[in-house]
């Protein structure tokens, strides 16, 4: 199985740290709304692990994520609907952003405890798009969806996202 970003509870990544700041308000856009993210809610995962593994092949390779494309864009706005905040990030342009990265990790360096890193801003600029071609040729019917997903999530952990 190859996933892309898996999310829920007890993640600790990307999801619980977008939830964080735009919950702070200090989320932004580097560069780009546009950014298409695959991934998966882990219950979603779960059914899919059970589906392959009922399943009579021998071998069984498949990629995770739900089968409509995301865009940072789109995740943030379903983030908004989900918990009833308004939320409109600007996109700040990517060298400058960039190059306050590089300031943070300079500062970490001296014992600042921070998560702001140049590889970390860079990966919301680039889109990872997986397809899961295997489950869907094989009948597997997703249950939920990002906005489903992310409901409850939500629900689990008193919309702290966590």
């Amino acid at each position: 199985m190859r996933p892309g970003v898996v999310f829920g509870p007890g993640e600790r990544g990307n999801y619980t740290h977008l939830a964080k700041a735009l919950r702070g308000g200090y989320f932004v856009f580097p560069g780009r709304r546009d950014t298409v993210k695959s991934g998966g809610y882990v219950d979603e995962l779960l059914r899919t692990m059970e589906f392959a593994l009922d399943r009579s092949d021998p071998s069984i390779l498949y990629n995770f994520a739900y089968p409509g494309v995301s865009t940072t864009q789109t995740i943030v706005e379903t983030f908004a609907r989900v918990t009833g905040r308004k939320s409109h990030p600007p996109v700040l342009p990517l060298a400058p952003m960039l190059a306050a990265a590089y300031v943070f990790e300079l500062a970490a360096k001296l014992g600042l405890k921070t998560a702001i890193h140049r590889d970390r801003v860079m990966k919301l600029v680039q889109s990872t798009r997986i397809k899961p071609g295997w489950l869907l040729a094989n009948g597997y019917e997703f249950s939920s969806d990002l906005e489903a997903a992310l409901r409850s999530w939500s629900a689990e952990t008193g919309g702290r996202f966590d």
